[in-house]
């Protein structure tokens, strides 16, 4: 199962070819769901036989159409309505030259009136009582290629707002950003793109305001109305959104054809001979605001920075339309869409780019060797060190996991201080209260209720992950050394886009936790500090792939080969390795303890489990349906108790 981006990008993959004929084609099917897939992509796939499942679900009727294996009778553009949850279609008349509309009715789980789906639907000629095409959203919701939702309303509120626009309407469906249409509040009598400078602001002033991937980051991304079409209003004056798509659908397209295919001149060009110094200013202006005014160096890592998948996608155009206009353009040089994510500094990039610009492509990526160099640059060795109340620190307590940890270790009598490092996200004048604040949300995010002697027990330290002393100062650093028993390093991010090297300031923290711990027994030579890293089953998660048997043995693997290959996955390997070598070396003044976790349950004493996590949907989907999955073999234990042994 897939998302329509992560087909596209399949697509555009160099050896696209062989992966087809190697590994998609002997797939029984690819169930597609979570947003329209571009109509060039599927029809890309189906024509070299791959078999393509079109699968969508709503929130309040659960999946729509069932998972089976396509026939060759079956048109993977329409979605096979399923037949348990007594969904009605209920025919429409014709609009906009478009026959066969129609509407899709349900019950709700414990609903007695029906729900109607807020999606527009074209029925199958061929099985018009049975199959159905998502045409977008009848309401304003627009989906991205991603999976993403965008509710457009507030920035084109606040567009509008701007004198010099009179209507806005974003659009986007189906693709990777968003983009607006802008009616001029008068007349224009000057160019177009002198009209798109002197709105600018007001575009980047609704960005702040608009979740990531709802940000306009492209001047490209402007449509003007042209002065020759209409924007279709209903009868009280309100934009009619699906008919003013259907009107600029051409200049909509031309849109999204300019912003992968710019052919302006560039703003960032490039020189065979100084390479970095345009990816400088490139990125620089690719770059957050708050990162933009820091000084950043060539090696830091630009995802570290900040750089979201969209700056990133930015940051890749801006690439290739530098190359394509090089003196001496190299030809056909596109770079692929994971490019940044896979060389995610100036220095990788500049790197990446004399190779190609020299042999015309890369070598292949080694992501074992990889992982063995970051595995070697922080394990221990027997030469690295000499052997010159219960306080527990925490990382990650703002997250399930951890919130529910602090939970469980304020209620125990043997515990008499917990220590919880939390990140701010912007800088603060007040941050003992912006600690506090975050804390707290955490914790009634999950039902939690602290008494205050349990707060009584919670210390709230503001901390920078990858700074030197853990961004604590060596002051308060040494002090913590002092005090603490017990160390659960559970922070980390939950970004599966990242390549490994984007994960080194995670492994360094790793380091820099357990240097800590040493740092306890060099002070008190009597305490061995229990070090407990939050490790995943995605570290293991190709073990069945590499041996016969489905049982994983509670042991350090050494061959990266089982790690599933992503560099979430591979990371934790490396934090594996390091974990392992301190175990090896310093047994005496640490121990170090490794828990792979999966699906982490919710509360046992409110049943508070978020609502996107895979159990609850499956409870859901069930109650929906009416039937129960046959789980063989599944039991739950009281996992935080069980976790609570190790770190006690």
């Amino acid at each position: 199962m897939s998302v329509p981006m992560i087909m596209e990008e399949v697509t555009l993959l160099e050896d696209f070819e062989d992966v087809t004929s190697g590994i998609l084609k002997k797939l029984d099917f690819i169930a597609v769901g979570g947003g329209g897939l571009n109509a060039v992509v599927g029809e890309k796939l189906h024509s070299r036989g791959i078999k393509l499942l079109n699968h969508f679900g709503a929130t309040e009727l659960g999946a729509l159409a069932p998972i089976f294996r396509p026939d060759p009778t079956y048109e993977y553009q329409y979605l096979r309505l399923r037949t348990d949850l007594g969904l009605r279609l209920e025919k429409l008349d014709s609009e906009d030259g478009v026959s066969g509309l129609c509407k899709l009715f349900g019950y709700p789980f414990a609903w007695d009136k029906e729900f109607e789906l807020q999606d527009r639907l074209v029925s199958n000629p061929l099985r018009p009582d049975s199959e159905v095409k998502i045409m977008g959203r009848k309401d304003d919701m627009i989906v991205l290629s991603t999976g993403e939702k965008v509710f457009p309303q507030a920035t084109e509120s606040l567009l509008e707002q701007d004198p010099l626009i009179r209507r806005a309407v974003v659009f986007g469906n189906s693709q990777a950003e968003v983009g607006v249409l802008l009616e001029p509040a008068i007349p224009m009598e000057e160019p177009t793109s002198t009209f798109i400078d002197r709105v600018w602001p007001s575009i980047l002033k609704s960005n702040n305001l608009a979740d990531r991937h709802a940000r306009i980051y492209n001047k490209a991304a402007i449509l003007v109305k042209p002065i020759t079409k209409t924007i279709p209003l209903s009868d009280k004056g309100s934009t009619q959104r699906q008919a003013t798509y259907n009107v600029f659908e051409p200049e909509i397209s031309l849109v999204y054809h300019m912003l992968e295919n710019p052919s302006e001149e560039i703003e960032f060009p490039l020189d065979y001979q100084d390479i970095k110094t345009g990816l400088r200013s490139m990125v620089q202006d690719c770059l957050p605001t708050h990162s933009q005014e820091r000084c950043w160096q060539d090696d830091d890592d630009l995802i570290h920075l900040g750089l979201d998948s969209l700056q990133a996608t930015r940051l890749l155009r801006i690439l290739n339309t530098s190359i394509s206009k090089l003196a001496e353009p190299i030809n056909n040089l596109v770079l692929p869409r994971n490019f940044v994510y896979s060389h995610p500094t100036v220095s990788r990039i500049a790197q990446s780019l004399e190779i190609l610009f020299e042999k015309g492509r890369e070598p292949p990526d080694n992501s074992a060797a990889n992982m063995a160099d970051l595995y070697f640059k922080y394990c221990y060795t027997a030469s690295r060190f000499s052997g010159n109340t219960n306080t527990v620190l925490i990382t990650g307590s703002t997250g399930s996991l951890g919130a529910h940890l602090v939970e469980v270790l304020c209620a125990n009598n043997h515990v008499d201080h917990v220590i919880c490092l939390i990140r701010l996200p912007v800088a603060t004048q007040d941050f003992n209260e912006a600690l506090r604040t975050r804390q707290q949300s955490a914790f009634d995010a999950r039902g939690i209720s602290l008494c205050t002697n349990a707060w009584s027990k919670i210390e709230l330290l503001q901390w920078i992950p990858d700074e030197p002393f853990l961004g604590l100062g060596s002051e308060l650093y040494q002090l913590l050394a002092s005090r603490i028993t017990h160390i659960f390093h559970g922070a980390w991010p939950m970004d599966f886009k990242r390549h490994l090297s984007s994960f080194e300031p995670q492994i360094k923290t790793l380091k820099t936790i357990l240097d800590l711990g040493l740092k306890a027994h060099a002070v008190r030579p009597d305490i061995k500090v229990k070090v407990v890293f939050a490790s995943s089953i995605a570290v293991v998660g190709r073990y069945g792939m590499e041996n016969p048997t489905n049982i994983v043995p509670e042991v350090i693997m050494h061959d990266p080969a089982v790690t599933l290959p992503m560099g979430y996955a591979e990371a934790k390997y490396v934090c594996e390795k390091i974990m392992e070598s301190a175990h090896v070396t310093l047994s005496s003044q640490l121990q170090p303890i490794i828990v792979r976790i999966g699906q982490v349950s919710g509360s046992r004493t409110n049943g508070s489990w978020s609502q996107d996590e895979h159990f609850p949907v499956l409870v859901r989907t069930s109650q929906a349906i009416g039937k129960l999955p046959d789980l063989k073999g599944v039991s739950f234990i009281p996992f935080l108790n069980i976790l609570l042994m190790l770190i006690i």
